[in-house]
């Protein structure tokens, strides 16, 4: 079977295709890597290497060799484009703060739905 991503960059570039946001297993991201075998010091590499493409992912537990003390190939992470719209809201969910919440309020509608409603107001 050939391998998904030849490499991070490879990583990064699936990530803007599909909106900043894809699942990636850990199988994946190994191969990427050129890792022939999957254990606790391979995650902290994966993830330093993520972050060097500017991605990072979740949920976290699965990259933290503390948490995950039995990497398997399956195991699943949400890889995402730090400085784009998903980043800031996983970021906002993922490190809670005032601005984080005002965030989510405008992702979950906010000042756009309100806008959107005058709109739908003046065309009727």
């Amino acid at each position: 079977m050939a391998k998904k991503y030849k490499n991070m960059k490879d990583v990064a570039a699936a990530v803007e295709e599909n909106g900043n946001l894809t699942t990636a297993s850990l199988l994946e991201l190994r191969e990427a890597l050129d890792f022939k075998r999957l254990g606790v010091g391979v995650l902290s590499t994966i993830e330093r290497e993520l972050d060097s493409e500017g991605l990072g992912y979740f949920p976290e537990w699965v990259l933290d060799g503390d948490q995950n003390t039995s990497p398997r190939a399956g195991h699943e992470v949400r890889v995402y484009k730090k400085r784009s719209a998903v980043g800031d809201i996983v970021s906002a969910v993922l490190d809670p703060t005032n601005r984080g919440d005002e965030r989510l309020r405008e992702g979950a509608g906010g000042e756009a739905a309100e806008t959107l409603k005058q709109i739908r107001e003046l065309l009727s």
